[in-house]
């Protein structure tokens, strides 16, 4: 980290920030507030809201290193490109020798992002995450193939998202159906 500010503070074994800002390879952070304890009762417990703007390629990067959980890790693996910028409100939460849990909400603005055979462009909107699920009330997108413009693509439906890219569940599992996936790269293709 680079040009932090803020109120960083040591009390019987927990670490405080407050109103911290600074900047983090190409991402900038206006607001880090939370706490972390080294006190060998809860040693290792965090709660931590952040929020800021940051560099989306740099993100992937992060996540894909394990940064948050192994199932964030898988998805932010599966994506082929991510670039662009964005606004985000996380929160972060360990319990002691718990793995870390988050939620948040990124804005996205001309985000370009590329999954298996599909390409967006100028992507927008905002989405709502938790481990467990990714939301969006709506969001409008560019769809390329070969380098010409399809067409725009709205999402008001997070449903209608997860069928489009194939992130059907199986039945007890909570992984994408391959069965799905490959269909929606077949209605692809057929266009």
């Amino acid at each position: 980290m680079r040009g932090v500010e803020g109120q960083i503070s040591l009390a019987k074994g927990i670490v405080t920030f407050r109103n911290v800002r600074g900047f983090y390879g190409e991402s900038r952070f206006t607001d880090i507030d939370g706490s972390y304890v080294l006190a060998p009762t809860e040693k290792g417990k965090l709660d931590l809201q952040l929020r800021g703007d940051v560099d989306l390629a740099e993100l992937k990067e992060q996540v894909k290193a394990g940064l948050f959980s192994a199932r964030a890790a898988k998805i932010a693996s599966s994506l082929q490109d991510l670039a662009g910028r964005s606004k985000i409100d996380f929160a972060l939460k360990r319990s002691a020798d718990a793995a870390l849990q988050f939620d948040g909400k990124i804005a996205l603005e001309n985000v370009r992002v590329r999954y298996d055979d599909h390409s967006f462009s100028d992507v927008q909107g905002d989405v709502t995450f938790t481990p467990n699920e990714i939301k969006t009330d709506k969001l409008r997108a560019h769809r390329a193939r070969d380098g010409a413009l399809l067409g725009v693509v709205q999402y008001q439906d997070p449903a209608q998202l997860c069928r489009q890219f194939g992130f059907a569940k199986r039945p007890g599992d909570g992984s994408p159906s391959a069965a799905a996936a490959s269909r929606t790269q077949r209605q692809y293709q057929d266009r």
